[in-house]
């Protein structure tokens, strides 16, 4: 029966791993499916665009594109004050043409508002931890229910035979101190 619950603990811990894993690669995967768009947003409508573009998702990335002969940004669109440090900036220039980048960082709270409204990811998650926590209290129960509490009756004797030994005896006998010293 613990082996059984042993290896059934292992694999509801792997199962909240995998979903954890599956729900990471998902926010992943849409993740870089915003910032495509958004760059394919930016390159069809380069022609006809002046000076100010709105990107379908301007929290994930803005970007800028200057030369002689045109500017073009996506920084009007987006909503709110800029926070460069909220960003990763890449740039590339050639000749007189630059164009810069600005790349959301990815945080732990995106990750978990990602969680939150994805409820079947979610779930996959917290299934697996407490299916493993509670396995791990019904292992913990039936340890103490087997064995367990014989240990803490032996070590409370010892210490009930110390007490007397302490209250009866003026002065202690070497006898008495190895035995305290090995409790």
């Amino acid at each position: 029966m613990k082996l059984f619950l042993i290896v059934l603990s292992f694999l509801s811990f792997s199962f909240s791993f995998f979903g954890l894993f599956l729900s990471f690669s998902r926010y992943i995967e849409e993740r870089e499916r915003k910032l495509v768009s958004n760059f394919i947003t930016f390159a069809l409508n380069f022609e006809g665009a002046s000076k100010k573009l709105t990107l379908p998702y301007p929290e994930m990335c803005s970007i800028s594109y200057r030369s002689e002969e045109k500017f073009l940004s996506s920084f009007l669109s987006s909503t709110g004050a800029f926070d460069p440090s909220l960003y990763n900036s890449y740039q590339k220039g050639v000749g007189k043409t630059l164009v810069v980048v600005y790349v959301k960082k990815s945080t732990l709270g995106d990750f978990y508002s990602y969680l939150l409204g994805n409820l079947d990811l979610l779930g996959m998650v917290l299934s697996g931890f407490l299916l493993f926590i509670t396995l791990i209290s019904v292992l913990i129960v039936k340890e103490e229910e087997r064995g367990g509490g014989q240990l803490n009756e032996e070590l409370f004797k010892k210490l009930r035979a110390l007490h007397l030994a302490l209250v009866t005896s003026e002065k202690m006998p070497e006898e008495l101190t190895e035995d305290i010293k090995k409790i």
